[in-house]
């Protein structure tokens, strides 16, 4: 069995409760260089690109977004381990879409239809009153799928399980 490729501590901080993570997420930017390597596929980004990388702001390791996204669903579908939303080289997890926003001030508005693009991947999901994500992708018999995570990991992992076609 080969050794995992990411740091043990994204599969730690799955148990963290929301409010215990928070101190410790860092932001994930976008590198202001060229020719940097993905720290996963190790492809070399030579500018603007369908696969832009993003940096740890800890570690300022870069990696494809959808890389990240495809070692979640790996791990949590063929070795059945939930990783946190983050870094695989250093274990830090990295603030979702919605942190993000709320750091930069912008308003986010519970009820209201928001559609998050992971590189490749579209979320499509609610806030309800307590801020938990609703998914609202349709199913076949055109009704929304309904189901709810307070995290965003959960919510991503129900996702790459029941609703993407592309692994």
């Amino acid at each position: 069995m080969s050794p995992p490729r990411y740091h043990l501590s994204l599969a730690y901080y799955v148990h963290y409760l929301p409010e215990q993570l928070r101190p410790f997420q860092v932001p994930v930017v976008r590198p202001r260089m060229t020719h940097l390597r993905c720290g996963l596929c190790n492809s070399v980004e030579l500018g603007d690109t369908e696969k832009p990388l993003h940096q740890c702001s800890n570690c300022y390791t870069c990696f494809h977004l959808d890389c990240v996204a495809q070692l979640r669903v790996y791990e949590l579908t063929e070795r059945d381990t939930r990783l946190v939303y983050g870094c695989p080289s250093c274990g830090t997890p990295w603030l979702t879409p919605q942190h993000s926003a709320e750091e930069r001030g912008q308003p986010t508005s519970p009820g209201k239809i928001e559609n998050r693009v992971d590189s490749r991947i579209l979320y499509q999901y609610q806030r309800n009153e307590q801020n938990d994500y609703v998914c609202t992708v349709r199913k076949s018999d055109g009704k929304p799928c309904g189901v709810t995570a307070a995290l965003w990991d959960a919510f991503a992992a129900h996702h790459a399980c029941q609703h993407e076609s592309w692994r």
